[in-house]
């Protein structure tokens, strides 16, 4: 049931929203060259159909080759808390090229992928939500990562490769219930396809095997509650 579906990977997903503050958002841009109105987007300053990881927009509204190293962390500081205002009004698109616009700034902040991750899940693009997670991870590896990475696995309906992440995800917070909560329903998923396949090859030991791993799994996520 695809709406059933689609239920399951948004379940809890409110909890993973945005990252971190990194510091207080400044008043004004570093750049002499500010947008008179940034809670908008300019037409031709769309995001293009594809942004592969740490590539970001064309045509900027301010030059950051003649920023200082400094310049360029408070001024991609800044577009995240714009691209976090965006968020809050659900203006995902405004969103995105705020949080690309900081990519490009500051390609090393591990916060700014997480959060252009979540404007992916929620414009239904989980390929881009999956490889700005993964850039996320690679970087600092976080709670929010990793659980939002198994929200975009479990839309795809790749069960296993979601409860991977959300046993990555608990071991920064064991006792976090949503995580949990998606991470039984994520081995529910794969225990089925397992019995079903079982079914068909009752002596496969390599099924059995495992089906065994999954239940060890799930077995022990609920040790923590």
């Amino acid at each position: 049931d695809e709406s059933q579906d689609r239920s399951d990977w948004m379940e809890g997903l409110e909890f993973f929203e945005l990252g971190e503050d990194l510091s207080q958002p400044t008043n004004q841009p570093p750049s002499s060259k500010t947008n008179p109105n940034p809670n908008t987007i300019d037409p031709n300053d769309e995001p293009p159909p594809l942004v592969p990881v740490g590539e970001s927009l064309e045509g900027s509204f301010f030059d950051e080759l003649l920023l200082t190293k400094a310049q360029r962390e408070k001024q991609a500081l800044h577009e995240k808390e714009l691209g976090n205002q965006a968020f809050s009004r659900e203006s995902y698109l405004t969103a995105l090229v705020h949080y690309s616009r900081a990519i490009k700034l500051h390609s090393e902040e591990a916060v700014f992928y997480s959060n252009r991750a979540i404007v992916y899940l929620k414009l239904n693009r989980f390929c881009e939500s999956i490889t700005d997670c993964t850039a996320s991870i690679d970087r600092k590896p976080s709670i929010k990562a990793y659980a939002r990475r198994a929200a975009a696995w479990m839309a795809l309906k790749e069960y296993g490769l979601a409860a991977d992440d959300y046993i990555q995800a608990l071991k920064f917070e064991p006792k976090n219930s949503d995580v949990a909560a998606q991470l039984e329903v994520c081995t529910g998923k794969v225990e089925e396809e397992l019995m079903q396949r079982i079914k068909v090859n009752p002596k496969n030991d390599k099924l059995l095997e495992e089906l065994n791993q999954v239940r060890s799994k799930k077995n022990n996520s609920k040790k923590n509650f």
